[in-house]
């Protein structure tokens, strides 16, 4: 579900809608990727954030990050958005520093996400963090 707001900036009209939806593995159908985003089609950017989850990796951690990207209208067909996003996440890592012990330094793993819609938000899609690609179903809430 999206709502759509516009509002008046320097006499030109902004829309901007917000939404919501997950890109859902077909082959590892425990790797989700939760979204929700705010879509500027005037300006042709995304931002918002993104959660993680997987199911089939013991003590999996979830991931969130925040986002932003593009999005593009194709103009035809069944996919009439393409939608780019990238961001990051931070893990930690520690370094033994003898003869002190250990220090832990927060450490950035990129994340992706693309899709490519119908005007529903529903289609396909896929995602990546650090080593891991998966690809799956677009689905809007």
């Amino acid at each position: 579900m999206k709502t759509e707001t516009q509002t008046v900036q320097d006499n030109a009209l902004v829309e901007a809608y917000l939404v919501k939806g997950s890109i859902i593995s077909a082959a590892l159908a425990a790797s989700k990727a939760h979204f929700a985003l705010v879509v500027s089609p005037l300006h042709e950017t995304v931002t918002g954030k993104v959660t993680i989850t997987n199911g089939s990796i013991k003590d999996f951690k979830t991931i969130q990050a925040d986002v932003k990207g593009t999005i593009r209208s194709t103009g035809y067909g069944d996919v009439t958005k393409i939608v780019d996003l990238k961001g990051f996440y931070y893990t930690d890592i520690t370094i033994p520093i003898p003869p002190f012990g250990h220090e832990t330094i927060p450490i950035p793993v990129p994340v992706t996400l693309f899709m490519d819609v119908n005007n529903e938000w529903n289609g396909n899609g896929g995602f990546s963090y650090g080593n891991h690609k998966v690809n799956g179903t677009v689905t809007s809430e």
